[in-house]
């Protein structure tokens, strides 16, 4: 049955949520994605949703939605899913009330249906916290109230399509912006333990966004939480170089030196020490230690001021197919750490040590297994 493209005299708001997942909310009523209906059909409805602004022509869901299907009837088969949608619908509008209209082969949003988006109210207050004009403690809460609506990516069921692709990046992008802000202006305030939240909530999204961990170092440095920024540290540049072949920048061996400059996160246990290599004495494979562990720096003769990533050794790779290996170039092997040298001789594989340093152990960011 084909429905008026006359709007309804409606004067009720849907809140509808997007990021992080897809729900409706009116009236106290809530449809959200996790029913079980078909990825199409809450496809079209995102698609209409989203461009609630302007007439959507058949043609244009056609192409998107049905672009080689074996049906011979793409656009019966259109209508009969828009029925379906408006079926879902009914419980939060009832029967008086259709949020889809249809005219002149275009399907189109009721414009008497109020839409509140959670999309647009990040935007919106992302775009207002971004005016250095106003006070860092009002900046602050703006930024707090828009990564708190920044519940995960832009429908993420349906995060396959290829029109929303280019949506979900913006919005993306725009919250590791507003993240990496209020994380300077809480750094400037001194708010170190929630600077520290915000970056590894962020960093669960995102666990490849190198600006992340560096705040997430910082901010646990100026907590004096140094054994847990070490860890962080090791743990980020290791994802990193895993898995986008990448070294440390100079902002995080930066905070690596800073790190490396106290000797409260070092092991002085003589017993402690012998445990733990002890525990790993049965792994192949050598240890890396990062140059701010040793006393005098490094010979003459290297890259000034440039730390050098270690190139790792032909090892075997348990994600690669039996036979092959992971390989690096060849010859000597290139550090990475808090001060600058030259390339040093491959250790022997398999080999052990530890370099005491004022009373201190080689220990944290040195045993990092190859």
């Amino acid at each position: 049955m084909k429905k008026s493209a006359e709007p309804s005299v409606y004067a009720g708001t849907v809140s509808i949520s997007l990021l992080g997942g897809f729900s409706l909310e009116m009236n106290g009523a809530t449809l959200t994605d996790d029913i079980n209906r078909s990825l199409k059909l809450w496809s079209v409805l995102a698609y209409l949703v989203l461009h609630r602004n302007r007439p959507v022509p058949q043609s244009e869901f056609i192409e998107l939605f049905w672009p080689e299907d074996n049906s011979s009837n793409p656009v019966n088969a259109l209508k009969t899913l828009l029925y379906r949608i408006r079926a879902m619908l009914e419980p939060l509008f009832g029967p008086e009330v259709q949020p889809i209209l249809a005219q002149r082969g275009a399907y189109s949003w009721n414009p008497a249906v109020t839409c509140e988006l959670d999309a647009d109210r990040f935007e919106a207050l992302c775009f207002q916290a971004s005016n250095e004009d106003l006070p860092d403690a009002a900046r602050i809460e703006l930024y707090r109230q828009a990564v708190a609506l920044y519940q995960g990516d832009l429908l993420p069921k349906l995060n396959h399509q290829m029109w929303l692709i280019p949506l979900s990046v913006h919005y993306h992008t725009l919250y590791l912006e507003a993240v990496k802000a209020l994380a300077a202006l809480l750094d400037r305030a001194e708010l170190f333990d929630e600077m520290q939240l915000v970056c590894q909530r962020a960093s669960s999204l995102d666990n490849l966004d190198e600006g992340l961990h560096t705040l997430i170092v910082r901010s646990l440095l100026r907590q004096g939480k140094d054994a847990a920024a070490l860890d962080h540290y090791e743990k980020a540049t290791d994802l990193l170089y895993r898995n986008l072949g990448v070294r440390p920048s100079e902002e995080l061996r930066a905070l690596y030196t800073e790190i490396m400059a106290t000797e409260k996160t070092l092991e002085t246990d003589l017993g402690a020490i012998m445990a733990d290599l002890k525990e790993t004495a049965a792994r192949p494979g050598a240890f890396v230690c990062e140059y701010g562990f040793f006393p005098g720096g490094l010979p003459a003769g290297g890259p000034q001021g440039r730390p050098q990533r270690r190139l790792r050794p032909s090892v075997p790779d348990h994600r690669l197919p039996a036979g092959r290996e992971r390989t690096a170039p060849q010859g000597p092997l290139l550090h990475h750490g808090a001060a600058s040298g030259r390339a040093g001789p491959q250790p022997a594989q398999g080999r052990r040590g530890f370099q005491i340093q004022r009373g201190s152990v080689c220990r944290h960011a040195a045993r990092r297994q190859l």
